[in-house]
Formats: structure tokens, sequence, C-alpha cells
């Protein structure tokens, strides 16, 4: 129990149906080696695990949404995965604040979000009709002032602390990210942009035009190419909502004549 109320948690990884929600990781089929760290920012129900965690010495989770993180415990435990672990962290631009994350469809363990975090600043790159088309807000809303305060009273929250890239480099100890996963619900934004990406080999992101608006989105994505990143592979989602963007770090990686990803 959390600021008053129980939680519904979900079941551990594979699900009821035998299906676990995973995105395509091309880069990783590309590579002949394991990778000594692995970050997965927002590991839900723990998917990426279950499919990949025989790829690296050491994968750390990191997952703000409560229900999600003991359910991400749960399918380490069962799987017996001991070079892996979690932490019940927001993935944001700063550490150490409280920042609440939200629910936008009844319980579902990959429909969150922290709060305000999401909400772009400017009205024209929201679209407020076609998220709600979506699925994503189910009800009629005129601007993301409106969406935030309306996310406050409708849906279930709670509080949760942030970090930041800097913080997770500071709090694991490392020196290097060789493989950076993000799905975080809108919070790529404020977690990438901006900062310094040089310790990064290999970033998966799942990119949410939905949630930031189109100008931030293509904001963060020119930067991270600035940074001297070029794109792998790309998987854009139906209806423009958001896709998969691979991304690897140019002084650190080439492409062999194979197709291989070679470590400089």
């Amino acid at each position: 129990m959390i600021d008053g109320f129980t939680f519904k948690f979900s079941t551990p990884a594979p699900m009821k149906d035998g299906k676990v929600k995973i995105d395509p990781h091309p880069a990783l089929d590309a590579i002949d080696k394991k990778l000594p760290v692995c970050i997965d920012l927002g590991s839900a129900v723990g998917g990426f695990l279950l499919h990949h965690a025989d790829k690296f010495d050491r994968i750390y989770c990191v997952e703000a949404n409560f229900p999600n993180f003991i359910t991400t415990l749960k399918t380490i435990e069962e799987n017996n995965f001991n070079h892996c672990t979690a932490f019940n962290l927001a993935a944001c631009s700063k550490n150490g604040k409280i920042r609440k994350i939200s629910w936008f469809d009844d319980w579902d363990p990959y429909s969150n979000s922290i709060v305000g975090e999401h909400i772009p600043a400017r009205i024209d790159d929201f679209n407020l009709k076609n998220m709600n088309k979506l699925g994503v807000l189910r009800y009629e809303v005129e601007s993301p002032e409106e969406i935030a305060n309306l996310i406050k009273s409708k849906s279930v929250s709670h509080s949760v602390l942030t970090i930041s890239l800097e913080g997770i480099f500071e709090l694991l100890n490392i020196d290097r990210i060789n493989y950076l996963k993000l799905d975080i619900e809108g919070s790529e934004f404020n977690f990438l942009h901006k900062k310094d990406l040089s310790r990064v080999d290999i970033i998966s992101l799942e990119i949410h035009y939905d949630l930031l608006g189109e100008s931030p989105s293509k904001q963060l994505l020119k930067y991270i190419k600035r940074c001297d990143f070029s794109i792998y592979h790309e998987l854009m989602g139906k209806r423009k909502r958001g896709g998969l963007i691979t991304f690897i770090n140019n002084k650190r990686i080439k492409i062999s004549d194979l197709g291989k990803l070679v470590w400089i």
C-alpha cells in the first residue's frame, strides 16, 4: 500500500496468455559477444529480461510503476536471473525529485507515466483528438494543462523518486552503459536531451510522439544524432503514435562487412 490505497499487481512474465510484450532489438542479434552492462529503463513486467538476459553480464532494471517493479523482481527470481536487479525509480532529468506516476488505462502495466513530465510546452504539438481516438486518454479535453489536472483527479497514482542519467552512473558505480533500453512513456526527452551520451554505446529508444508531441520528439532525435550517434534500426508504430529507434555510438561501434556490430 502506498499513498493510502492497495495496488493491483501484474502477473510476472510470461503473462497469463503465454505471451510477453516485447519490442524488437535487432542490434542484439548483430552482436557476437556478451555485453557487460545493460540498463533497462521501463522494465514493466520483465519481458526484455526473458528474451535477452543471456546477452549481458549485468542488467539493471529501472521501473517507476511500483506494481511493475514488484513484478519485475518476481520475474528475476522465478527465472533465476541472478545477474539482474531492479530499482523502483523514475527516469527524469534530475535526481531525487518526487513525482507522481499515474495509470492511463485501469492498471495496464504498459500505460502509465510521470504526471507533468510528458506534457509538452506547446499546445500546437499536442494532438488531443488523435490521442482520444487512440485510447491514450478516454476523456474529451482541450489543453495539456487540463490533461495534467485530469490525470491527477481521475487516475490511480503514487509517488516515486526520480533518477537522471548521471545518477544512474553514480548509483551503480559504472563507467559505461553498453546497452541503454528506454520505454519510459514520454520521459525520454527529459532523460536524454542535453545530456552527456558519450558513455553510452547503444541506445534502444521507444519514442512516444503521442505523449511528447512532434516538435519535442524531433528535437530529441536530432540531439542524439548530434552526439555522434547514427540510426541502426527504425520501426515506426501505427498512426504515428511513436516508434522504436536503435542508435549506435559512432565513436565506439562500427558495422562490419557481414553486418555485425563491432566495437572499435
